[in-house]
């Protein structure tokens, strides 16, 4: 298991590059908007239902893998992910993406997503933060390959081809690393030591834990500051700094950059020096950074990347450090279940930030600045109830 494990990871981490495409939607909303005519808030809808969705198929996701495994269960949600994004390449109506971006690649990426985190991790229980950092890595870097290869094709061809494009040759990459995943037993062995918690909570009993509404208010202030920024970064980038749709792709590229690196460095930081001690720090992090960013103005693409990259790698951090934390209070048997879970935190802010920023964009508002600053706040809040955690996780530790 201990060598077996390492290729698990990499088959998983590959899986999980594949899916997050649809993270790079912001290259693909302002062909849409132009081809179709389409607002801002439209188009940005359908990022949001692609997120939105999510977790309650995570949950059931988490079910399904308890049964099934995890080589099934990622096998037959590959057709239902790369047909929805091949069939979003027949797009004549909004609409319609709404159904095969939105629904169907959004839940077949939230059942693969919640196989891959939450089986493999149980892999590593002396490594947790490592491998969900390495594991969310690969969906970061998704966007830096994708990005700018979806632009070429899109000025070559056009974006409904590139739909099509996308979805068959990904399709056939998740079936082949499929096949080399394995369903993690109950009790992993890393070391040649049996580990395992004090408690496995089911979904129902983490539901009554009071740490689990704060955890979950954290997760949504952090996606609603982060994914405001990443879902708009293309458009933010031409109309906040007037640079053109290919330097705008560079953008989407160096946040996911960011992403990337950020979940891999807090989620090795946090085995180390703990979770609850680092999470105060990625959320202050990211409202200095937004704050920054807000201020971006014509011909500041420098203060613009700088500060989009330093938010990318803030939020990494809580992508990696979130399933972890969920593993670790409330157990790994059932932790697919309790992720998709903790999962709506992320899925709310995934609706409320791109919402807010396209809003007062659409309203005429200074592009996008107004909710850049209301993002900032959000994440000032954020810090405050991290700290409230690591004080109450603190006192709970002394007491048992």
């Amino acid at each position: 298991m201990k060598n077996n494990r390492w290729v698990i990871l990499t088959a998983s981490t590959i899986i999980n590059f594949c899916i997050t495409i649809i993270y790079a939607w912001s290259v693909f909303s302002g062909p849409l908007m132009e081809l179709f005519g389409w607002s801002a808030a439209a188009t940005a809808l359908v990022y949001t239902i692609a997120n939105a969705v999510g977790p309650i198929p995570m949950i059931a996701g988490g079910k399904i893998l308890n049964r099934f495994g995890p080589r099934k269960t990622v096998i037959c949600c590959a057709f239902l992910f790369g047909g929805g994004l091949f069939l979003s390449g027949f797009a004549k109506s909004v609409s319609w993406l709404y159904i095969t971006y939105g629904v169907c690649c959004g839940v077949g990426m939230a059942v693969i997503y919640i196989c891959t985190i939450s089986n493999t991790i149980r892999f590593f229980p002396d490594k947790k933060g490592l491998a969900s950092g390495i594991l969310t890595a690969g969906a970061g870097m998704s966007s830096i390959v994708a990005a700018p290869v979806a632009q070429m094709l899109i000025d070559s061809r056009d974006v409904l081809f590139t739909f099509k494009s996308f979805g068959l040759v990904y399709f056939v990459i998740i079936i082949i690393c499929a096949v080399f995943l394995e369903k993690a037993p109950e009790v992993c062995e890393s070391d040649g030591t049996a580990t395992g918690i004090r408690r496995e909570y089911t979904t129902l009993e983490m539901l009554k834990t009071p740490v689990f509404y704060l955890l979950i208010c954290i997760y949504a202030l952090g996606a609603c500051g982060g994914l405001m920024v990443i879902s708009q970064t293309s458009n933010m980038a031409q109309e906040m700094v007037n640079v053109s749709a290919q330097t705008a792709a560079i953008g989407v590229s160096l946040v996911a950059l960011g992403n990337t690196i950020g979940r891999i460095l807090w989620g090795t930081v946090s085995d180390r020096f703990g979770r609850y001690n680092i999470l105060p720090i990625i959320f202050i992090l990211m409202a200095v950074f937004l704050f920054i960013f807000s201020g971006s103005s014509d011909g500041q693409w420098f203060r613009f990347v700088l500060s989009l990259i330093m938010i990318g790698i803030a939020f990494g951090g809580l992508l990696s450090i979130f399933p972890a934390v969920t593993a670790e209070i409330w157990g790994s048997a059932n932790s697919g279940s309790n992720y998709g879970l903790m999962f709506f935190g992320y899925a709310l802010g995934s609706f409320v930030g791109p919402r807010i920023a396209v809003s007062f964009r659409d309203a005429g508002a200074a592009p996008y600045s107004a909710g850049l600053i209301i993002a900032t706040c959000l994440c000032a809040a954020g810090a405050l109830l991290c700290i409230i955690l690591r004080n109450r996780m603190s006192a709970c530790n002394a007491r048992s």
